[in-house]
């Protein structure tokens, strides 16, 4: 006979985390990384020269810090 007492009926879903939060910590740090990381990096890039780093871009800079930080504050 097949014990069903241990399956459960489906709704035990892990808790989700509020978007709306992660969204707003992802907007802070995107608006802080763009004067300083990505156009800090981007310029390096510039004057050392280095092609990939120049056409990657100031926004996709900031978007990737964004993208980096933002989880590892979130979970914090």
């Amino acid at each position: 006979m097949t014990d069903v007492t241990s399956i459960g009926d489906g709704s035990s879903r892990l808790p989700r985390r509020p978007v709306t939060e992660f969204r707003i910590y992802y907007a802070i740090i995107f608006i802080l990384a763009l004067p300083t990381t990505a156009l800090l990096g981007w310029l390096r890039s510039v004057v050392m020269r280095d092609g990939a780093g120049i056409r990657r871009g100031i926004i996709d800079r900031a978007r990737n810090d964004a993208a980096t930080i933002a989880p590892l504050v979130f979970s914090a």
